[in-house]
């Protein structure tokens, strides 16, 4: 896992992923 885009899509990208549980 290697994503060091913005902070802000970092968080954004997580949230897809546990929302998309």
């Amino acid at each position: 896992v290697h994503y060091h885009r913005s902070q802000s899509d970092g968080l954004q990208f997580a949230l897809v992923g546990t929302t998309a549980e």
